[in-house]
């Protein structure tokens, strides 16, 4: 129940050895302060000190028993995982962020992650030692992420494996009590995920924003209540581009394109449908399915 970081390092064996220092910061060009009292006389060290979604970088140094101190180890650094119950900001300078363990923020809290910034989820949960259940590691909103990413500098998300595979990572979900307002989506760049985007009660506003290689679907969501707007995103390789159903809501889906995907786009049962200016290329089953309690939804301008 308490997020700690324990840090274990080779023991040094000469005869003026009195103990070591330990020393973190929140970023790599940073102020890195001493975090231990008196000296550390075993070769490790549990920071109890840390806050989930936060990413800390560490140092060691060894004392001699003058007092003197050694140049400083090589940096490590980890992000630690688990329920995040405060306001946590990325940014590049911290990238690349390493997700070991599924990363839950909590409702009334908040991650927002600014352009240029590098995230890189593991396949497993390393935290979980059951192997007989699926370990997938994904993001879980309940409260409110903000991507702030651009075309030239987008947060972009991928799988940590060395050969990447579709569907290595769960991807990152919205669920029903996120706050949609407050949240947005726009410079995001998914790979690798089982679906980039999920919304279990709908969808933050999405713009400009790239999915690739997802196992089951770029954009996913289902039975909706909120209005769901999707806009200049590009999809490309995954089994569905974008798939919002049995909503009842107003669904728009404009100017995307989706490229080498089974189907584009779905859109069926919801309250009003509005397919607009989409292009869609080499799919390999429908390009675009929709229907409507709505006479007058509109599937127009797409090619």
């Amino acid at each position: 129940g308490n997020a700690a970081f324990s840090l274990s390092w080779n023991a040094d064996a000469q005869a003026d050895l009195a103990g070591y220092n330990v020393y973190r910061s929140t970023s790599l060009g940073g102020v890195f302060e001493k975090i231990n009292v008196g000296i550390v006389q075993q070769p490790s060290y549990v920071d109890m000190g840390v806050t989930t979604g936060e990413k800390y970088f560490y140092r060691v140094t060894r004392v001699a028993g003058s007092g003197d101190e050694s140049s400083v180890s090589e940096t490590v650094s980890m992000v630690m995982p688990g329920v995040v119950n405060t306001n946590v900001v990325w940014n590049s300078q911290g990238s690349p962020y390493e997700i070991t363990g599924d990363l839950i923020i909590a409702q009334g809290s908040s991650l927002i992650i600014s352009k240029g910034t590098e995230v890189r989820v593991a396949k497993g949960d390393k935290w979980d030692s059951d192997t007989t259940t699926d370990n997938s590691v994904g993001i879980s909103v309940y409260g409110t992420l903000l991507v702030q990413g651009t075309e030239s500098e987008p947060v972009a998300f991928t799988s940590a494996e060395s050969i990447p595979q579709n569907g290595d990572w769960e991807g990152i979900v919205f669920k029903d009590s996120a706050d949609l307002t407050a949240s947005k989506i726009k410079g995001l760049k998914v790979q690798f995920a089982k679906v980039g985007l999920c919304g279990e009660n709908g969808l933050p506003v999405i713009s400009e924003s790239e999915f690739i290689n997802c196992s089951q679907a770029g954009i996913l969501c289902d039975l909706s209540t909120k209005d769901i707007n999707i806009a200049n995103c590009q999809l490309s390789a995954c089994n569905t581009g974008i798939s919002v159903n049995n909503g009842s809501c107003t669904v728009n889906i404009t100017d995307n394109t989706i490229t080498n995907c089974s189907y584009g786009i779905t859109a069926l049962n919801n309250t009003y449908n509005a397919i607009v200016g989409n292009k869609i290329k080499t799919n390999l089953a429908t390009a675009i399915e929709v229907s409507g309690t709505n006479p007058a939804s509109s599937v127009f301008r797409n090619t």
